[in-house]
């Protein structure tokens, strides 16, 4: 099982974060950004103890109401990848777990990505004994999200896919390997 326990400590640098809003109490702090500052031009480490924990934590999404954060947890290799939750409720922020989506332990899952309406989420994924990183998208009704599945050929391909971020009238922008190991090309798709 993947647990916060197994991976090793390290913290998550959160250049910029914005979040409409957000509230509770408990063991996280209420008010926007999980009780933190908000962003400014120097990097900081971001909700110490909550978000940045002993986990290699990196690539923050949160729905534009600020109700749910993902986050990714990663041993120091990549060899343990999975995809956090933290929910906002009328008691405050619960304790980060793992994504519904995110519990298949054949598959490493990393950076989430939540389009501007919150209508859909995109991830990474792939399986531990590959290294072809393909993008896979959920759509949300009804307020909860639904099955992933994976994008088409056009945008996942033998290379590896990776940083999904899409804008808000629809254009996805990634990452693409190319032959070199070194090098890798940013792609753009529109709607």
């Amino acid at each position: 099982m993947f647990t916060k326990h197994s991976l090793p400590k390290t913290g998550l640098l959160l250049f910029a974060l914005y979040v409409t809003s957000a509230t509770g109490a408990g063991d996280i702090p209420d008010g926007p950004y999980l009780g933190q500052q908000p962003p400014g031009s120097d990097p900081v480490l971001f909700a110490p103890g909550i978000v940045s924990d002993e986990l290699a934590n990196r690539d923050l999404a949160m729905l534009p109401d600020g109700s749910e954060v993902y986050f990714s947890a990663n041993s120091r290799n990549f060899d343990l990848s999975t995809i956090l939750v933290s929910y906002r409720g009328t008691h405050g922020w619960s304790e980060p777990r793992v994504a519904p989506f995110a519990k298949d332990k054949r598959f490493k899952y990393l950076e989430p990505a939540i389009s501007p309406d919150g209508a859909k989420f995109f991830f990474v994924a792939t399986e531990r004994d590959q290294n072809n990183n393909d993008i896979w998208v959920m759509d949300r009704s009804g307020g909860q999200w639904g099955k992933a599945r994976k994008l088409g050929e056009h945008i996942n391909t033998d290379a590896s896919e990776t940083f999904p971020s899409i804008t808000d009238n629809g254009t996805l922008y990634f990452s693409r390997a190319s032959e070199n190991p070194r090098i890798e090309h940013i792609y753009r798709s529109r709607l």
